[in-house]
């Protein structure tokens, strides 16, 4: 009897270490996981900064975009009311022009022989008819016209 509880014994030992080693085990794989999650953690929460920056640069992305074309805009507007006065002007000039024609034709004069340039001024007359929004590019228009 006395050898069957030595054997009892030992093998109730040997039980107690093979379950000690696998709570080990269990332990040591349950710890893995652990750090995983914390590994995991740290990364999600160094994207999720790195998502609050990237939205901090497209917010200013956009914001510089809205000022461009507001400047964009006010020297279109700019631009618009310089040719509207050279278009005024150049009606004036025609209409000095043809006043000067009717009263030097009267003495049977050409203009021409009078006024210095004569031929520039009728040139000029004729070619800045354009209004502003014809001489920019059609990219330009395009941003105008999609925030004008």
């Amino acid at each position: 009897m006395k050898t069957q509880k030595v054997v009892f014994n030992k093998l109730a030992k040997v039980t107690k270490l093979q379950n000690k080693q696998k709570f080990i085990k269990k332990k040591q794989v349950k710890l893995g996981l652990v750090d995983e999650l914390k590994d995991l953690y740290n990364e999600s929460y160094d994207l999720d900064s790195k998502i609050l920056e990237q939205r901090n640069v497209v917010n200013d992305s956009v914001l510089k975009i809205q000022n461009a074309i507001f400047d964009l805009i006010k020297e279109y507007e700019t631009g618009a009311e310089m040719t509207d006065e050279l278009i005024r002007n150049t009606e004036k000039l025609s209409e000095k022009l043809a006043d000067i024609d009717i009263k030097v034709g009267e003495f049977g004069i050409d203009s021409s022989d009078l006024v210095d340039n004569y031929a520039d001024i009728t040139y000029f007359i004729t070619s800045r008819q354009e209004r502003f929004y014809n001489l920019i590019s059609a990219d330009a228009k395009e941003v105008i016209d999609n925030n004008y």
